[in-house]
């Protein structure tokens, strides 16, 4: 008999004309679409868009006219609610505590919840306190981290995405280690594959994710500026942004400014389907995190595809990555050196990126992970 798995998620968006950029969205929507037929699934989202729904749906939570924690409040008021009205569920994957049904939970039905980031370390590496405005902002953003940390105890487990953010749930937020499974998140060949050999890459510098401080896109563009002084030519860069990010202050009147001064192009709202192209035509990508990060999909999408990856040598990325493809988080003059190295020594690089073990990084292991926990946490309930 098929176990009955309610999926809460952040945005879904059943097509590939969808922007995913970003791991909280992309990363449970692959999963979704890959969990098999021993699951009747269904899913409640947080999407604001009724042609978002395919398949099974649930009624949309639309609370965004809220702020800051009573939105917060709110959100899983509504989430409890209507989970409160499900019969017979076996098990509830939650993806991030912020849409845990913390006012109802089932007895008898056992509740996952993916860190899909630690957001108390995430939010430090973001926001500094400059004013009254940011201190309030602090001080919202402590309260919901102690609301977190009594929400994970509600969890019968909590799944990380890497090694390393185990530490952070068991040192900062209390969860009992054993409590705690990793499984990274899973990335599709079938959508993310080396192209042709022959097929030229023409962009030498990709970057793709939230334009927020804690990216580290300062870091990149000053390192380019370096490199575009040592070589005599401007780098070709492309930056894809996520969905809905255009409209960021840091974007439209610092970030955009700096990008085109380097000859860089921005991209918005990329489609899914588009994605792969850009790394297709990709030489490096590049991920300068500054504060925080767990383990960024785009690195694993990169390997896949064929680009050599560069990244700050912190946080899960070392799991991932052999010192040759590091640099020192914030170093700009290492990463200049890195990103020159690699213009020059392009094979060198491409074959230590090659050598790159994804077998635990693909979706169908992804996948199978995430079967055998939820039959495992049924039986044991």
């Amino acid at each position: 008999m098929k176990k009955k798995l309610l999926f809460i998620a952040w945005d879904f968006d059943f097509s590939k004309s969808a922007a995913l950029v970003g791991g909280m969205v992309k990363n449970p929507y692959y999963l979704y679409k890959g969990i098999g037929d021993k699951f009747d699934k269904s899913f409640l989202t947080t999407s604001k868009n009724k042609d978002f729904f395919r398949g099974k749906e649930k009624e949309r939570v639309n609370t965004n006219y809220l702020a800051a924690l009573p939105k917060y409040f709110l959100r899983c008021l509504i989430i409890s609610m209507k989970v409160r009205k499900e019969k017979d569920l076996d098990v509830i994957h939650v993806h991030t505590p912020a849409l845990a049904p913390i006012f109802f939970k089932k007895k008898h039905t056992p509740m996952v919840i993916t860190a899909h980031g630690t957001h108390w370390p995430e939010f430090k590496a973001n926001h500094k306190i400059k004013g009254f405005k940011s201190l309030v902002i602090y001080i919202n953003a402590y309260l919901q981290f102690s609301l977190e940390k009594k929400i994970y105890k509600m969890a019968d487990k909590v799944i990380s995405v890497s090694d390393f953010q185990v530490k952070e749930l068991v040192e900062d937020y209390g969860v009992p280690e054993s409590k705690i499974a990793v499984i990274q998140n899973g990335i599709d060949f079938d959508t993310y594959r080396k192209p042709d050999p022959a097929s030229e890459r023409n962009t030498d510098v990709l970057f793709v994710g939230r334009p927020v401080p804690k990216k580290g896109i300062d870091i990149l563009l000053n390192a380019i500026d370096i490199v575009n002084a040592q070589i005599g030519s401007p780098l070709k860069s492309d930056w894809v942004f996520g969905q809905g990010w255009v409209s960021e202050p840091n974007v439209t009147k610092n970030y955009e400014t700096k990008i085109k001064a380097l000859g860089g192009e921005i991209h918005n709202h990329v489609p899914e389907e588009d994605l792969p192209s850009f790394y297709a035509n990709s030489k490096i990508i590049v991920v300068p995190s500054l504060g925080y990060e767990s383990l960024p999909t785009v690195l694993m999408e990169g390997l896949a595809s064929g680009v050599v990856p560069l990244a700050s040598k912190s946080f899960g990325n070392v799991e991932l990555l052999p010192d040759e493809l590091l640099f020192k988080e914030g170093n700009v003059e290492e990463l200049a050196n890195k990103i020159s190295d690699v213009v020059r020594n392009q094979e060198n690089y491409k074959k230590m990126a090659d050598q790159v073990n994804l077998e635990k990084y693909s979706l169908k292991y992804c996948v199978e992970a995430h079967e055998e926990l939820y039959l495992r946490v049924c039986n044991e309930k």
